[in-house]
């Protein structure tokens, strides 16, 4: 049976059920051509960096509205994962879990297959296969209530896809040569430990990675011609699709349209996770100021991150097709909740002839040294801890997993995998998805009444606050 490689490279695959390679003819690309060629190991290489970025993309799109960071304030993508509602049929969700395993597959492929025909591929090489094979399994693990690991397998749940992660990282981390790689899989290590609640071993990581270099990032990269972003074309290059909660309006857009080919890139790792992580570890300790001295550090990598202009005089904030008016005017004041206070600076001017907005590209906060020292309760920092989270990784995902929401098991993998199907009669929660209780519903963490003559908002729910009153369940706040 012949098989285009190169196709599979850029992403062609098709899957039956969310794990099943589907063979693709191609008359002039054969297995043997394709492993046989110079450079193989190479090229797979870039198929999986491109498959990385088209599963992040689509990762967003989801994530991203299911969260608090942006309501899909028209028809163009889905409309019932923002209340949040899931259906174990949404086709939206079930792409999502197969660009996921379209990685692991990929990842597997190169490791079993192609290194084993390209006698040239180095260690450094493997370190990256066993990179994105640990990404696949950590993002089933982040999104999914459970996914099968192996084409037709056996769903596991989210806790041994981290598992599995952490195998493939560490591996990564024993076969690189590579300083600035091993910091990265050192972070992802750390994150993926973090998630499983394994507070000694996440903190290490975070260090490790710290010790290497503190003002680490590694991204997806996006251009126009093979790899467009859609998640940028929700957040600039569309017609008011995808709106940020007000509070956070002074991060959007953080993806935008550079030039004719280039496009934004989306962050996937960045040294301030890692303080972070070793903050919430601390305060799980009831080690206050410890807490706050590693919060200020990731204040000092987040303030050294750069901004820039972009275009804002098309952006009408939902008054071009929206369903629901947002403020787009630098003088309105936003309360996080009924019980907060007014504050202003977190919502810029758009839509006149003049509007350029300067944007944190990588990391911003409305977070200051002064607000941190004035926290002296464990709450307040807990707080801001997770509010620093929300807005340093505003648009890359991150959100939905602080909340503990989770995907249900998709239909598409039931009806073609019988272990999945067994498994998910077995476990009915695998059917629903992971939804707390403490999450408002109806579109609550989107809601906000916005007075336009006293020029205010007040948000319904401060949902960090939440976080943090909820820290002891199992669904959030790991340590």
């Amino acid at each position: 049976m012949k098989k285009s490689f190169l196709l599979i490279i850029f992403a062609a695959f098709a899957l039956s059920g969310c794990a099943a390679l589907t063979d693709v003819e191609n008359p002039n690309v054969t297995d043997t051509a394709f492993l046989n060629a110079p450079g193989a190991m190479n090229a797979w290489l870039r198929g999986c960096e491109r498959q990385t970025a088209q599963t992040i993309d689509r990762i967003l799109i989801g994530a991203e509205v299911v969260s608090d960071n942006y309501f899909n304030n028209r028809t163009l993508y889905s409309r019932v994962l923002d209340i949040p509602r899931f259906e174990s049929s949404d086709a939206d969700i079930a792409q999502i879990a197969q660009s996921i395993e379209r990685l692991r597959e990929m990842a597997d492929y190169g490791l079993q297959t192609v290194a084993a025909a390209d006698a040239a591929t180095t260690p450094n090489q493997r370190a990256e296969l066993y990179f994105f094979k640990g990404l696949a399994h950590q993002y089933s693990g982040d999104y999914f209530i459970a996914l099968p690991a192996q084409a037709l397998g056996k769903p596991l749940t989210a806790r041994e896809q981290y598992q599995s992660a952490v195998q493939a990282f560490q591996q990564a981390i024993a076969l690189t040569s590579d300083a600035a790689s091993k910091a990265a899989y050192q972070l992802a290590l750390a994150r993926t430990y973090y998630h499983l609640g394994d507070k000694t071993n996440a903190v290490l990581q975070a260090q490790n990675s710290l010790v290497a270099k503190q003002d680490l990032t590694r991204f997806a990269q996006f251009d126009a011609i093979t790899t467009p972003s859609t998640m940028q074309t929700a957040l600039y290059t569309g017609q008011d699709e995808f709106q940020p909660l007000p509070r956070l309006d002074f991060l959007d857009p953080k993806y935008y349209k550079r030039s004719a080919t280039q496009e934004s890139p989306i962050c996937l790792l960045k040294s301030e996770e890692a303080f972070l992580i070793v903050a919430e570890a601390q305060l799980s300790d009831g080690k206050l100021d410890d807490a706050r001295q590693s919060l200020l550090a990731a204040l000092k990598v987040t303030l050294n991150r750069p901004t820039e202009s972009v275009d804002e005089r098309a952006e009408q904030r939902g008054r071009r097709g929206g369903t629901v008016l947002y403020p787009y005017q630098a003088s309105v004041r936003v309360a996080a909740s009924p019980q907060d206070p007014l504050v202003g600076g977190l919502v810029r001017t758009r839509w006149t002839n003049s509007a350029s907005v300067d944007v944190p590209v990588i990391s911003g906060t409305s977070v200051t040294a002064a607000i941190l020292d004035a926290a002296k309760t464990a709450d307040r920092l807990y707080e801001l801890l997770y509010l620093m989270r929300q807005e340093i990784f505003m648009a890359e995902g991150r959100r939905m997993v602080d909340l503990g929401i989770k995907f249900p098991l998709p239909d598409v993998e039931t009806d073609n995998n019988p272990q999945a199907a067994a498994a998910r009669a077995a476990n009915p929660v695998w059917k629903q998805g992971q939804i707390p209780s403490f999450i408002p519903l109806a579109s609550g963490m989107n809601s906000f009444v916005y007075d336009v003559s006293a020029g205010t908002v007040i948000i319904s729910v401060n949902m960090n606050r939440v976080i943090a009153q909820n820290r002891a369940s199992e669904f959030v706040v790991p340590f």
